[in-house]
């Protein structure tokens, strides 16, 4: 039987396990982007981000929700899947709550964003991703401010990551862009 189509029908007869795989994968992508990380305060540089951008460019606003959604389910029940391996049932309490509990909420709105346009354009893929970020540093902020005050908030938990932030948004973007042209060729 030719390949096309024995993963056509494995499509059709076993969408919920597909759906399933998809969302699991989604999720161990994240746990190994947040082990690349630079502690630079109270909340490090990590590659998390980078990974919310791209599940939400190439999974989509549902599936991309999912797989943030299981990720942080699995540190809720003390899997050692957060930065550094670590593992923290009350992770939503520490510095990077904000920042962890935003992922969902981020990869939901950019795969929104992108997902229904016939041409999606860089420009238009820089800003679904721009949006992400700014959801993704208003709960960050907004939790730390309340740990720590505004001033400390603004120092350590936007400053430092404004650069990076930059940097991941162009990589997703390029590599979503770059995708999508060599699917058309």
């Amino acid at each position: 039987m030719n390949t096309k189509i024995q993963n056509t029908v494995i499509r059709r007869d076993h969408p919920i396990l597909t759906w399933s795989l998809h969302i699991l994968l989604g999720s161990l992508f994240l746990v190994g982007c947040s082990q690349i990380e630079v502690p630079i305060g109270p909340v490090p540089v990590t590659l998390q981000t980078l990974g919310v951008f791209l599940l939400a460019l190439f999974q989509g606003s549902q599936k991309s929700f999912l797989s943030t959604c299981l990720y942080l389910g699995a540190a809720t029940v003390a899997l050692p899947v957060l930065s550094g391996w670590s593992a923290n049932p009350l992770w939503m309490v520490g510095p990077c709550g904000g920042y962890l509990i935003s992922f969902p909420i981020a990869a939901y709105v950019i795969g929104k964003l992108t997902e229904k346009q016939k041409h999606l354009s860089y420009l238009h893929i820089i800003f679904s991703l721009g949006m992400g970020q700014i959801i993704t540093y208003l709960l960050g902020f907004l939790w730390l401010s309340i740990q720590f005050g505004v001033k400390i908030a603004i120092m350590t938990g936007v400053v430092p990551f404004l650069w990076p932030a930059v940097l991941k948004v162009f990589c997703a973007a390029s590599l979503k862009k770059g995708v999508v042209q060599w699917q058309h060729h």
